[in-house]
């Protein structure tokens, strides 16, 4: 999780030359994104691959500097002795905010593909759909990267790869001590600047 945060960290105070050096007008990107969720290490051992659906919007400080949000949904499976016998469907609702940094922006190219790394933190809800368990949430932190690809001026295909780290307290809540997790997500989209 240090890792994650020392990254935040780097990211904005390497982003802090850039936002000085563009006086341009600040844009929105918003756009839906849809591709898989999947578990690595001890979090594999008990959740399933699944898709993962939800949308992104930038806000873009300049052209080499954006936060940005999202909201992804994955219908997954859970295998959690301690809570049940068998495997259940679970849902997974992920939202974070980051710090997202273009270092070969061209805004004002027609055409482009543009490279980002991104990091930042939120949370993770894990809610059985046949249990009676009360949801739980857990804090996680997230490194990406990625690209923009240009399709007309306002209008762009986004590819990305995320990391994240989970600080997993079970599905219900029911570890004494949590744990650290890991997995990633793989997701394509398209935004819309305005």
């Amino acid at each position: 999780m240090r890792t994650i945060l020392g990254t935040s960290l780097l990211l904005g105070v390497l982003a802090l030359p850039l936002s000085a050096q563009s006086g341009g007008p600040v844009h929105l990107s918003v756009g839906p994104q849809v591709g898989a969720y999947v578990p690595a290490g001890d979090q594999r051992d008990e959740l399933s691959d699944a898709v993962a659906a939800g949308a992104l919007a930038r806000l873009d400080i300049n052209d080499y500097v954006g936060v940005v949000g999202s909201f992804l949904w994955s219908p997954s499976t859970a295998d959690a002795p301690t809570l049940s016998s068998r495997e259940e469907d679970i849902d997974l609702f992920q939202y974070d905010l980051g710090l997202e940094v273009r270092p070969f922006a061209s805004m004002d190219a027609e055409w482009k593909v543009v490279p980002f790394v991104a990091a930042g933190g939120g949370g993770r809800t894990y809610s059985f759909r046949d249990l009676n368990y009360d949801a739980a949430t857990d804090f996680v932190g997230f490194a990406s990267l990625g690209s923009e690809i240009g399709l007309a001026p306002n209008i762009a295909l986004r590819v990305e790869a995320r990391g994240y780290l989970t600080d997993f307290e079970g599905f219900a809540g029911e570890y004494v001590d949590s744990e650290g997790r890991g997995d990633f997500t793989f997701t394509a989209g398209v935004q819309f600047r305005f």
